[in-house]
């Protein structure tokens, strides 16, 4: 997620931000039945700690998000041995989803396949962006660098990329980064959803959690 959203469990209850996604389940919890081991961090950045936890992000998009999960993991997997961490996937909506892709190219050698959904990739084109970024006419490196565009050619693992097209601010970008990766020979997988918007609800929603469980056993699984 972005530096405005905490999303580790504070409980064994539901602490989604977006109830919507969670049905009819839980998408973690029906993981975790498949065998999978489910791991949710909040990196340097995110809210709720200390202000300086916080301050990590300012001005410096992108640079400190997925060392810090990809570390996480490589600890996890030297210090308990059932973890795999050569069948590693990552999943993310909205910024999410934008760390998502940033995890399968900044760091490829963990994360072999990815989930981008409904990622907001273009920072040109949000102004959420601007209370973390500053303005990009005063600030042109920290939005060249918070720019997950150039980071295609480094993409290795495989990609499920999707959108709504009710979203009023993400399929552009889903559409250019496809398209980027079309140019680059990276094969991939892209799914337009027509009735949703940035949070895929209902029928859409259901149609949309089988999807990606259905991606995560057939690239992760062994069985």
């Amino acid at each position: 997620g972005g530096p405005q959203t905490v999303w580790r469990p504070l409980d064994f209850g539901d602490q989604s931000l977006f109830p919507a996604l969670d049905r009819p389940m839980n998408f973690s919890r029906a993981l975790a039945h498949l065998g999978f081991i489910v791991v949710t961090l909040d990196a340097r950045g995110t809210p709720e700690r200390s202000k300086a936890f916080h301050d990590v992000i300012h001005r410096n998009w992108g640079q400190f998000e997925i060392a810090d999960h990809a570390a996480a993991l490589r600890q996890l997997g030297k210090s308990l041995s059932f973890i795999d961490l050569e069948r590693v996937g990552v999943w993310g909506l909205s910024w999410g989803g934008q760390f998502a892709f940033r995890a399968m190219t900044q760091e490829p050698s963990l994360y072999k396949v990815g989930i981008c959904e409904v990622p907001a990739l273009d920072p040109y084109r949000m102004t959420l962006y601007e209370p973390y970024l500053g303005m990009p006419q005063q600030n042109s490196a920290a939005y060249a660098a918070a720019d997950p565009f150039p980071l295609a050619a480094q993409l290795q693992g495989g990609l499920l990329l999707f959108g709504g097209l009710k979203d009023p601010f993400t399929p552009a970008g889903v559409v250019k980064i496809s398209e980027q990766v079309i140019r680059l020979g990276k094969q991939h997988r892209m799914m337009s959803y027509p009735n949703a918007g940035h949070v895929a609800t209902g029928r859409t929603g259901e149609y949309n959690m089988e999807l990606k469980k259905c991606f995560l056993v057939e690239h992760l699984s062994t069985k």
